[in-house]
C-alpha cells in the first residue's frame, strides 16, 4: 500500500532521451499504483538481458560506512550486509524517506507528508551500523514476524539493492588459488627434478668386465638381409667379453621372407661368411609335436 508517486529519482526534462524511456508511475497512472517500470520493465531486463551482480568488497564498504572512502570521504554511506545482499538506505535516511514525489502534470508534487515506509527498527539498523553484517540482527529482529520479513526483504531488493559481497578476497577463495599455486610449484618440481637426474655429469663410465657366460638367442623366421645383419653386429659389438659371449642364431625352417630371394638360413650363412659349397649333414632329432610332427632334421 505504498504511495505510487514516491520516487528515489526526479522526474526528467520534457522530451529528454530519459523522458521517452521513463515509465514510472506518473506516465501510466492507475487508481491501483501499477508501476509499469516495476512490475513489467525490469522484470524483462532481469529475466532477458541481466549479465551478474555488482560485487562491492566488505573493507571497502567499511571505509564508505565510515566516510573514509576515497570517492566518498565525509560522507557517511548507510549500506549494509544483510545475507550476502547490500543494500542502500543512505537516500532514504538522509531525506526521511523517498526523496522525490512524481506526479503527472498538473498534480501537486510537494513532499511535506510522511513519506517513511520501512519499519523505524531496521532504518536503525542501517544508521547505527554502516557498513557492516547485520543479517543477525535481522533475523533475530523478524524471527516471530516472518511475513513482515519478506515483504522488507522484497522491499530492499526493489529499491535499495546494491549488488553482493565480493568474495575474491576471502579466505575460502585464496584457500584454493594457494592450493592451485601449490599443485603447479610441485609438478614443476617434478619436472626439475626428473631433468637435473636424467643429465649426466663428468665422464661415462664403463661398465664393471661380466663374469657370468651369456647366450644370446637370435629367432629368424622371415627377416631380410638389412635386419638380420644389423640384429648380428649389435650383438658382436656388445661390450662384454666375447669368450663369455655366445650368439646363437635359430633358423626356423627353410622360409623365404616376402622381398627376398633367398630363404632366411642362406642368408644368415652369407652374413656370418660361410661358403654357398658347404652343405653340413642334416641331423635328426625329436621335436616338441604330435605324431609325424616329433621328428625334424636340422642342419
Amino acid at each position: 500500500n505504498l504511495d505510487p508517486r514516491l520516487s528515489f529519482q526526479y522526474k526528467p526534462d520534457l522530451y529528454s532521451p530519459t523522458f521517452y524511456h521513463d515509465h514510472r508511475w506518473w506516465r501510466h497512472p492507475s487508481a491501483e499504483g501499477y508501476n509499469y517500470y516495476q512490475f513489467r520493465l525490469m522484470r524483462i531486463m532481469r529475466e532477458n538481458h541481466s549479465k551478474g551482480h555488482i560485487a562491492v568488497d566488505p573493507k571497502e564498504l567499511k571505509k564508505e560506512g565510515s566516510g573514509n572512502a576515497k570517492n566518498s570521504i565525509g560522507n557517511n554511506l548507510r549500506r549494509c550486509i544483510i545475507h550476502g545482499q547490500i543494500y542502500d538506505l543512505s537516500d532514504y535516511i538522509a531525506s526521511d524517506g523517498p526523496n522525490f514525489v512524481v506526479v503527472p502534470d498538473g498534480q501537486s508534487n510537494s513532499t511535506s507528508f510522511n513519506r517513511k515506509f520501512l519499519d523505524t527498527n531496521v532504518v536503525t539498523m542501517f544508521d547505527q551500523y554502516p557498513g557492516n553484517d547485520i543479517s543477525e540482527m535481522w533475523d533475530n529482529y523478524f524471527a516471530n514476524d516472518l511475513e513482515s520479513k519478506a515483504l522488507h526483504t522484497q522491499c530492499l531488493r526493489g529499491a535499495f539493492y546494491v549488488g553482493k559481497v565480493d568474495m575474491r578476497k576471502s579466505a575460502r577463495c585464496y584457500a584454493a588459488n594457494y592450493l592451485l599455486l601449490a599443485g603447479s610449484i610441485a609438478l614443476v618440481l617434478i619436472i626439475f627434478v626428473k631433468f637435473i637426474a636424467a643429465l649426466q655429469f663428468g665422464t661415462r663410465r664403463d661398465p664393471e668386465p661380466g663374469t657370468n657366460f651369456v647366450i644370446c638367442n637370435v629367432p629368424c623366421y622371415t627377416e631380410g638381409e638389412e635386419s638380420l645383419k644389423h640384429t648380428i653386429d649389435s650383438l658382436a659389438k656388445l661390450n662384454y667379453d666375447d669368450k663369455r659371449k655366445l650368439i646363437f642364431i635359430v633358423c626356423d625352417g627353410m622360409i623365404m621372407g616376402s622381398g627376398n630371394d633367398k630363404p632366411t638360413p642362406r642368408i644368415v650363412l652369407d652374413i656370418l661368411g660361410v661358403s654357398s659349397d658347404q652343405e653340413p649333414e642334416a641331423l635328426s632329432y625329436i621335436a616338441l609335436g604330435e605324431g609325424s610332427k616329433e621328428h625334424n632334421m636340422g642342419k
